[in-house]
C-alpha cells in the first residue's frame, strides 16, 4: 500500500519517514526491522522494541522518545 501511495502522489521513495506513538511506537520499531531499507528515518515515541531487532536497524536514523509508563504499557520498564 505504501508503494502505491508513493507512486500515486509522486512521493520520493528515498525520503520515507516512519513514526508512531505508544503501541504505534512498537509498530515503528517492528516495521523498521521488517523493512530496514525502506526508511530514511524513524521516530518511535513511547514504544519499546526487541533487542534482537537492533542489528537489523542499526543504520536507520532514529529520533527516539520513550518513558517507562505509557497508557498502553503501564510499567514497561525497558528501553528499545
Amino acid at each position: 500500500m505504501l508503494d502505491a501511495a508513493v507512486k500515486e502522489f509522486n512521493g520520493d521513495p528515498q525520503r520515507l519517514y516512519l513514526t508512531g506513538y505508544s503501541m504505534g511506537g512498537f509498530g515503528t520499531w517492528k516495521m523498521a526491522d521488517a523493512f530496514p531499507k525502506k526508511w530514511a528515518a524513524i521516530v518511535p515515541i513511547c514504544g519499546g522494541g526487541e533487542t534482537a531487532w537492533a542489528a537489523n536497524i542499526k543504520d536507520i536514523l532514529a529520533g527516539v522518545s520513550t518513558a517507562t509508563k505509557t497508557a498502553c504499557c503501564p510499567s514497561l520498564g525497558r528501553a528499545p
